[in-house]
């Protein structure tokens, strides 16, 4: 298994680099030229807790990505 830290990967790519890639993606999104299935939901454990996984594609760029969202209601009621 393999951890990125926040460190590793501010070495791979810059916050500028990122938000100019997201203004190509969303233009992209507003022309209806991506395709987006319906996120995947992982329970993990019926406490609530949850990894979401929402890929996307770009035809034209034959660009992929993911975003990952993991959720812990409990965690964070103790951590408040």
């Amino acid at each position: 298994m393999k951890l990125l830290r926040r460190e590793d990967i501010e070495k791979l790519i810059s916050i500028k680099e990122v938000i100019d890639i997201m203004k190509e993606v969303f233009a992209e999104v507003g022309k209806n030229n991506v395709v987006i299935p319906e996120r995947s939901v992982i329970d993990l454990n019926n406490r609530n807790d949850e990894v979401l996984f929402m890929p996307g594609y770009i035809p034209e760029t034959s660009s992929i990505g993911t975003k990952i969202v993991s959720v812990f209601p409990r965690t964070l009621v103790r951590w408040w």
